[in-house]
């Protein structure tokens, strides 16, 4: 009898075991059409240097790190720390910290900058450490890094996406300049970015989404100017302004933006309440600005903020707005219905109010009501 339990539980024994040792990964089609298990021990010592398998950016106290893959099959497991090795870098005048100043003998195309080195944060991305080159796809950004430089990553011709982590403060100008492929441009929901500099992604044709994170204070000439192929502008910046120069009368910062594309829509955050003076006004060739959100916690629309957006159809003024800039919206001359949701008085034919009124054949506060008219839509 005790025999026989004995043979019992090692029967159950071993049957557990290996429910342990095999796991069922993924599903393949047998030649009946239907599914059959294809059973093995994952086995994650595969490493693969991309987006995909990235687990979390560098910190302030370890590098990037990264999944693995499984030997056998796509799952993802496991993990190590990895940043690019021959990456040059300078030392801070007050010795504290350092600074990325060339790529020097590093030949990633996907670069990994550390947290630190010599056991010293790194802090910045130098003027030009990394313009011109034509192999780099991607960049992963630790996040102790405060600045980026000026032409820091300009003319690279062949980067697809970068992540800007919550640490960083500023971007120089013309730091992504002419990153044709560039496609996204991702900040954290943290992030403390508060300036844009002049020209600083100018002409990254390939740019179709932004998002102006809540701290940004300042946005240089040019900054987005000549990203033809922008569809959407999230702004959230609730102390932003765009200044001029001397020299200047127009700010031009998304000059000729979303001319390839099918139109730029633009959203302003919940916790917006002013829209900058001159934000969207080009002195050459205005942004193609066709629908804007305006959020009900907007109370001011800048001087000149919408100036020359000739692809505007259709506004609404929500209800907390208290004031319009002078010319916020002249030119504006495709601007056929208004719905005035304020308690301004808005009316047609009329200069008042910024020129809101001035092309429009419909005014009103309730559904949109516009249809396509003298060829305006």
């Amino acid at each position: 009898m005790k025999k026989r339990i004995f043979l019992l539980l090692l029967c159950v024994l071993t049957l557990t075991v290996s429910l342990c040792l095999f796991t069922a990964c993924k599903k393949e089609k047998n030649p009946d059409g239907g599914e059959e298990e294809n059973n093995h021990t994952h086995s994650f010592t595969v490493k693969i240097i991309s987006s995909e398998y990235l687990q979390s950016p560098a910190t302030a106290n370890t590098d990037a790190f990264f999944y693995c893959k499984c030997a056998e099959c796509d799952e993802k497991g496991g993990g190590y720390f990895y940043h690019s090795e021959g990456l040059e870098f300078s030392l801070s005048a007050d010795k504290s910290y350092f600074v990325v100043s060339n790529i020097g003998e590093c030949s990633d195309n996907y670069v990994v900058i550390p947290f630190a080195y010599l056991g010293l944060p790194i802090k910045g991305i130098g003027a030009h450490a990394f313009s011109d080159n034509d192999t780099l796809t991607e960049v992963v950004i630790p996040n102790t890094v405060e600045a980026i430089g000026e032409f820091a990553f300009s003319g690279c011709d062949k980067l697809t996406n970068i992540v800007i982590p919550d640490s960083v403060k500023g971007i120089g100008a013309s730091a992504f300049y002419s990153c044709y492929a560039l496609k996204s441009i991702n900040f954290g929901a943290a992030s403390q970015l508060s300036a844009i500099a002049t020209a600083a992604f100018k002409d990254c044709i390939g740019l179709a989404s932004v998002t102006i994170p809540e701290n940004v204070e300042v946005i240089g000439y040019e900054a987005f100017s000549g990203c033809t192929g922008l569809t959407e502008i999230n702004f959230n910046a609730t102390k932003c302004t765009i200044p001029l120069k001397d020299y200047q009368y127009a700010s031009n910062v998304f000059t000729y933006a979303g001319k390839s594309s099918g139109g730029i829509t633009v959203k302003f955050g919940d916790n917006v309440t002013s829209v900058p003076a001159y934000l969207f006004y080009s002195s050459s060739l205005a942004p193609n600005v066709k629908a804007v959100v305006m959020s009900n916690g907007i109370k001011n629309i800048g001087t000149k903020a919408f100036m020359g957006c000739a692809g505007l159809t259709s506004v609404v003024i929500p209800n907390s707005v208290t004031s319009i800039g002078d010319f916020a919206f002249e030119n504006c001359y495709k601007l056929v219905e208004v719905i005035n949701k304020s308690t301004l008085t808005i009316t047609k034919g009329s200069s008042d109010n910024g020129y809101v009124g001035y092309y429009a054949l419909e005014i009103h506060n309730g559904e949109s009501k516009i249809v396509n008219k003298d060829g305006y839509l």
